[in-house]
């Protein structure tokens, strides 16, 4: 966290979302990727995860936003839809 205090990057506020999640911390991790989406509203993985997370918490209209933003940003991110 310290890191980001000091220069805040959208690449950042993703990873700590990411370590959020994996602590099983949801809403810090969605604070965490909506920090990085607000910072870099081009960063495909930051929509993506958001979308993610969003998704698997109910809120699929604004999972279905972040998920077209980022696929729009990264059409490679489909390969992790289709499996």
């Amino acid at each position: 966290r310290r890191a980001i205090e000091i220069r805040p990057r959208a690449k950042y506020y993703n990873d700590l979302g990411a370590a959020f999640f994996q602590s099983n911390l949801p809403l810090e991790a969605e604070k965490a990727y909506q920090k990085s989406v607000e910072l870099d509203s081009d960063f495909a993985k930051a929509h993506w995860n958001l979308a993610r997370l969003l998704s698997l918490r109910g809120d699929h209209e604004r999972a279905k936003s972040h998920l077209f933003r980022a696929l729009y940003l990264d059409p490679s991110l489909r390969r992790q839809i289709s499996g």
